[in-house]
């Protein structure tokens, strides 16, 4: 059932109710892939695995100041954080404007007072923080990969992201992986390690993955902090944490 359809310049966004529990975002353009999904019988909880990936972030950064989120469709992931980092600065980078008002009326979405929504394109963004010198402790990139902002493979954006993620920091980057998307995917993990010295990969069931990239030692996955850190928060959010992490496996420099 369609509760909500509007078009911008890049296309039509649409919110349909199916299952009689989820509330759905698509974008007519990929009518068949879901964006965003909410259940209304637990509407705390990400649905989508990979949303519930990208949140790995709450064991590997623990009290983060400062969060980018790049991509917000839905608001999902700007929920999760919101609500489990209420004290964290989130800035929110979309090049479509509508989704915000969508996300806020449709997916629960209630931003803190802490959180700056830019409409921009996120190479634009990205360039701007990185000559300000702006640093974040997590940064979590999904950008649509087959629609407007299709800069996902771009050196550009790779360059300032490693710029502008602190020392202590992960960036976190919702990727396809086969067919027709080997060739971006092996562009993003060839930049990923060349500017970082952690890169890790979270294996999802879809044909997605998770790409995890940090300044950090890759060490800092087998620590023992951030297992406890992964109970911790799988018993706070009820989101499988500690299965999302024995999914998560440090890729080779030569990769």
């Amino acid at each position: 059932m369609l509760l909500h359809t509007t078009k911008d310049t890049f296309g039509t966004i649409n919110v349909e109710f199916s299952s009689g529990k989820y509330v759905d975002l698509l974008f007519k353009e990929d009518p068949t892939a879901v964006q965003s999904r909410l259940n209304i019988h637990t509407p705390d909880i990400p649905e989508l695995e990979y949303i519930q990936a990208l949140g790995l972030g709450l064991a590997l950064v623990p009290k983060p100041q400062k969060i980018l989120v790049i991509g917000h469709g839905g608001g999902s992931v700007a929920k999760y954080y919101t609500k489990y980092c209420p004290e964290a600065n989130i800035d929110i980078v979309d090049i479509r404007p509508k989704l915000f008002e969508v996300s806020k009326k449709y997916f629960l979405y209630k931003p803190s007072a802490n959180t700056r929504f830019y409409t921009s394109d996120a190479l634009v963004f990205l360039e701007r923080v990185a000559k300000s010198n702006t640093k974040y402790d997590l940064i979590l990139l999904d950008v649509f990969i087959d629609g407007p902002s299709n800069i996902i493979s771009e050196g550009s954006l790779w360059s300032n992201l490693a710029a502008i993620l602190s020392p202590l920091g992960f960036l976190s980057t919702n990727v396809w992986r086969f067919n027709k998307h080997e060739k971006v995917y092996a562009e993003i993990v060839s930049y990923s390690s060349v500017l970082f010295n952690t890169t890790a990969r979270t294996d999802l069931l879809s044909n997605q993955c998770i790409i995890h990239s940090s300044h950090l030692d890759p060490a800092v996955l087998d620590t023992k902090h951030v297992l406890d850190r992964v109970e911790l928060e799988e018993l706070r959010t009820q989101v499988p944490l500690s299965r999302i992490l024995r999914n998560t496996r440090v890729m080779r420099k030569s990769l």
